[in-house]
């Protein structure tokens, strides 16, 4: 963790600002609709099919209306510019994450028929193993929920103790709808990456653009209907790499450290934080630094 210390705040380059960053928006938005339409024809998971009928329209919409605010930039306000952004990035992620994966938790209450990832339904498992008295990593889940799944899903649990906490709310609530893994993942994720977006120094329009990638866009929210474990350990990657810039060594190798407790895709950048001598700096007038 002492590494970290070699970290110095990142100046960053104004690369994609102003009415370039709203038309970004409407590209990305329009992009994810077309990765969407593609889910709903070609992925093999039923849940996720779904999803991706679901999510087309949202993210149509998202990439119209943005699409229209860049079109009409010089006629808006500076501050009307960037509470608009904000306006379609929270409709967007309403329409193409909360509003689908509220469907599926209401559905996963009615019938047999799979409404969550494996992942989701193994954390909440291994979390009522944990609290009648099991050891999570010495029971068998082929008699629960993940019966139906293949054994390579109910033999053993494959995370780390750190994602037990997830699933307890589960355990602990008799297994009520708003104890859902993936809506305590969502919580979580979520709570993360506004601490380290109000910590960071990153100008607005990155941070927008953070929040899209993390939560909103496919590369998030496909994880976040279907999962949602891996978020939560992007969520606090990034929460530690924001301290790191800041210099705040303690801090960010705390929050690394409980990433790398949950699952095994935070141990690559704990172990290359922790063998990195000292962070390189790019030449040029917009340099940066990097972990």
């Amino acid at each position: 963790m002492h590494r970290f210390r070699n970290y110095t705040r990142t100046n960053y380059c104004p690369c994609v600002t102003g009415r370039r960053a709203a038309w970004w928006d409407a590209a990305l938005y329009g992009a994810s609709a077309l990765v969407v339409a593609a889910t709903a024809v070609y992925d093999s998971i039923p849940l996720l099919a779904d999803w991706g009928r679901r999510a087309i329209v949202p993210y149509a919409l998202g990439a119209l209306v943005a699409g229209l605010l860049a079109a009409s930039w010089r006629r808006v306000s500076k501050r009307a510019r960037s509470i608009s952004r904000w306006v379609v990035l929270g409709a967007v992620f309403t329409g193409a994450v909360l509003v689908p994966l509220a469907l599926n938790i209401e559905a996963r209450q009615r019938g047999p028929e799979p409404h969550a990832q494996s992942e989701t339904l193994l954390t909440e498992e291994a979390a009522a193993a944990l609290v009648r008295g099991e050891n999570p990593y010495g029971v068998s889940y082929e008699d629960g929920p993940l019966g139906q799944w293949p054994s390579e899903n109910w033999l053993h649990l494959p995370y780390l103790p750190g994602i037990l906490v997830f699933g307890l709310p589960h355990a602990l609530s008799g297994q009520a709808p708003l104890a859902d893994a993936r809506l305590i993942f969502l919580t979580a994720a979520a709570a993360v990456t506004l601490v380290g977006l109000r910590s960071s120094k990153a100008p607005p329009d990155r941070l927008l653009t953070a929040v899209m990638v993390l939560l909103v866009l496919p590369t998030g929210a496909r994880y976040i209907v279907g999962g949602g474990d891996d978020i939560v350990v992007l969520a606090l990657m990034l929460l530690a790499l924001v301290l790191a810039t800041r210099t705040q060594p303690l801090a960010a190798g705390v929050i690394l450290g409980l990433a790398a407790a949950i699952k095994q895709t935070a141990w690559p950048r704990a172990i290359e934080a922790e063998g990195a001598p000292r962070a390189k700096r790019l030449p040029g007038p917009g340099r940066s630094w990097y972990l």
